[in-house]
C-alpha cells in the first residue's frame, strides 16, 4: 500500500478513541526544514527532538545516554505534554534513532505501533524519505499497510495534495 497525504493521516491520528496514534512523516532530505511551516500549514504543534532534548540537559552533564529504553522515555514525554491541538509533528527523530543498534531501532518501531497507547497527543516522527537505515522497509511496508506513513515529495506518493506538495 502506497503512503498517504500528511492531511489524512493527521484527520487518522485526530481520532481520540484510536489505542495508539502515531505515524511516521518522510521528508526529502533538503526540505527537512520547513517542518514548522507545514505543523502550522496542517493545524498541528511542531516539537524538535533535538532542542527539546538540549533544554533538559544539565550543565555539568558530560553525556546523554540514548538507548532504546530513553529513546521511548523521551518519546513518552513529548506525547504527553501539554500540546494544544492533540497532535505533534517531531522533527529530528532519526537522530535518537540512529544512535541505536538495528535491533534497538526494531523494538522502538514495534512498540510505537502497536503499544505506544492512550498518549495525551498524536505524534508523527519526522524522518528523511531515504532513511531506510532508520526505518526499515519491513516496518515501513507494516506502518504503510496500517495507511500511517506520510509521504511528503513533489512527485512522489502522497504528493497528489496540493498543501503537500512542497514540505
Amino acid at each position: 500500500m502506497p503512503s498517504t497525504s500528511l492531511w489524512h493521516v493527521v484527520h487518522q491520528l485526530r481520532q481520540t478513541s484510536l489505542l495508539v496514534r502515531t505515524a511516521v512523516a518522510l521528508v526529502p532530505v533538503d526540505e527537512l526544514a520547513r517542518g514548522p511551516d507545514i505543523a502550522a500549514q496542517h493545524g498541528i504543534d511542531y516539537v524538535d527532538y533535538l532542542m527539546w532534548k538540549l533544554e533538559r540537559i544539565k550543565p555539568e552533564q558530560r553525556f546523554i545516554g540514548l538507548d532504546r529504553d530513553q529513546v521511548l522515555l523521551d518519546l513518552e514525554s513529548i506525547a504527553n505534554q501539554d500540546a494544544p491541538t492533540g497532535c505533534i509533528l517531531l522533527a529530528n527523530a532519526d537522530i535518537p534513532l540512529a544512535r541505536l543498534s538495528p535491533h534497538e531501532r526494531d523494538a522502538v518501531w514495534m512498540f510505537l505501533f502497536d503499544s505506544f497507547k492512550r498518549r495525551r497527543n498524536a505524534l508523527i516522527l519526522v524522518l528523511p524519505r531515504d532513511a531506510f537505515h532508520l526505518f526499515p522497509m519491513t516496518q515501513r511496508g507494516r506502518w504503510q499497510q496500517a495507511g500511517r506513513v506520510a509521504d511528503i515529495s513533489d512527485n512522489g506518493p502522497g504528493g497528489s495534495d496540493n498543501d503537500d506538495a512542497h514540505w
